[in-house]
């Protein structure tokens, strides 16, 4: 009908002890393995974007899509490596694979930062 605003009462569902009992799921929000957040996967290496993840814009490096764990983390606009560390052939490889895909993953890191899944970056 004709409602007004005044007339539609909706609660806060989100108390602080809710987000206490929920800290864990919370910060880990987009950061679990998934093939979603996969934009990369080939030539001995994978590349993922978490969702929900911090600044700078920047992409994950893993050996195989199957572990949870990164083995670096790179800046996208600068290629620099942030955290981890890559071997001297394996971080040609990225960089011959991010050289030149500035835009793609920077579109794939606004997706993930609003929620959505992010693209694929072919070979």
């Amino acid at each position: 009908g004709n409602l007004t605003s005044t007339e539609v009462a909706i609660p806060n569902l989100s108390r602080p002890e809710h987000v206490a009992a929920h800290r864990t799921l919370i910060d880990n929000y987009g950061r679990t393995l998934s093939t979603s957040s996969v934009i990369y996967e080939g030539d001995g290496f994978v590349v993922l974007i978490w969702f929900n993840d911090h600044d700078p814009p920047h992409f994950h490096v893993m050996l195989r899509k199957d572990t949870s764990e990164a083995i670096a983390k790179c800046a996208i606009e600068t290629l620099d490596v942030l955290s981890g560390k890559l071997t001297p052939a394996l971080r040609k490889k990225v960089e011959e694979w991010a050289s030149g895909r500035t835009e793609e993953l920077m579109s794939s890191w606004r997706r993930c930062r609003s929620g959505q899944h992010p693209f694929r970056v072919e070979a």
